[in-house]
């Protein structure tokens, strides 16, 4: 573009004539422009995959965290999927029977053990996160032997399978404290 050209384009008069053909052309620039994706829909989804490979090797750290922020956000998102996941994961690594899906789990407001609220995902290891606890142990992830209850509730019950055990050591705490 040559001077003159540059001169007549960044004139009042040039940006009212450029504005009038946007306004008159922008519909079917859209539309054109609509047709070449709806034509060429492989080739662009094609080349979008490649852009997003050479850019991940190019930036592996950036691309790291990109998935660490959009696994989180899935996660936060789905709080019943996420305990069923990580249940199912820990069900294979242990040889454990797992036979539940998000319709036998339910996820209430408040720990039906402590009466805490809960928190889907809060901060690691928090008392009061949610967590998929087994009534039995021994028998695994299965229909029935499961409940949602605070991580503070399922680190007091631990493994324990006998309810009178811990009644044993809540008489003991009681004992040793009133001395």
């Amino acid at each position: 573009m040559n001077a003159e050209a540059r001169k007549y384009l960044d004139s009042e008069k040039g940006q009212a004539t450029r504005k009038r053909y946007v306004e008159t052309h922008h519909t079917e620039r859209l539309e054109v422009g609509r047709r070449y994706r709806e034509r060429n829909r492989e080739k662009l989804r094609e080349r979008k995959r490649v852009a997003r490979r050479v850019w991940r090797a190019a930036n592996p750290i950036s691309a790291r965290a990109k998935y660490l922020k959009d696994a989180k956000r899935w996660r936060e998102a789905n709080p019943i999927r996420t305990l069923l996941y990580d249940a199912r994961q820990r069900a294979k690594a242990n040889g454990i029977p797992f036979d539940i899906d998000e319709r036998d789990v339910a996820l209430p407001s408040h720990c039906p053990v402590l009466g805490i609220p809960l928190i889907p995902r809060g901060k690691p290891f928090a008392p009061t996160n949610v967590t998929l606890d087994r009534l039995n142990p021994r028998k695994g992830y299965i229909k029935g032997n499961v409940a949602v209850i605070s991580w503070r509730a399922n680190k007091l019950k631990c493994d324990v399978v006998d309810s009178n055990e811990l009644r044993r050591v809540a008489d003991w705490m009681d004992r040793m404290l009133a001395k």
